[in-house]
């Protein structure tokens, strides 16, 4: 059997998600936005409708990105804590007496290059993690208002 790591980890995945067999959302077109947030109550249906499609549309890509990115995260998570717990092991074995576990951390992280890098890549990875998360936030906080404004239109229309 082959060694675990994360690329092997990640090949596993991406062959799951093949056979799921559903489409990954593609990426959006880049496109302006007609109208603010400001004006919509100035807007038309169509307009009102061509913002709802787009930010719906950056919603779900941004979704299925989020997902993307937690995985990643997971794996390195998973990959540092077992490096981490090897390299633990082996320094805390060639000392004579027990070592304060935030000195062994510290000289597992200088000695080990590979297990440094983990963590670099995690580190960048929580980041990105929490970019991605934010602007999903707005894309839904964008798409909420306006489905709130269509409703109320519409059942002004009914109240007529």
């Amino acid at each position: 059997m082959a060694e675990w790591n994360i690329n092997t980890a990640t090949k596993k995945i991406e062959v799951y998600m093949e056979d799921v067999n559903v489409p990954e959302f593609p990426q959006p077109r880049k496109q302006e936005i007609a109208v603010n947030l400001e004006d919509l109550g100035n807007s038309t249906d169509d307009q009102i409708g061509h913002m709802l499609a787009v930010y719906g549309a950056y919603r779900a890509y941004l979704e299925a990105q989020l997902a993307y990115v937690d995985s990643k995260k997971g794996l390195l998570e998973s990959a540092f804590e077992e490096g981490l717990s090897k390299a633990l092991y082996l320094i805390q074995s060639q000392k004579d007496k027990k070592v304060i576990k935030e000195v062994l951390r510290g000289e597992a992280l200088a000695t080990n290059p590979h297990l440094k890098q983990i963590r670099q890549d995690l580190i960048e990875t929580e980041a990105m993690f929490a970019r991605v998360r934010g602007l999903r936030d707005a894309y839904k906080a964008a798409f909420d208002t306006v489905s709130r404004a269509i409703t109320i239109r519409t059942s002004n229309r009914n109240d007529v």
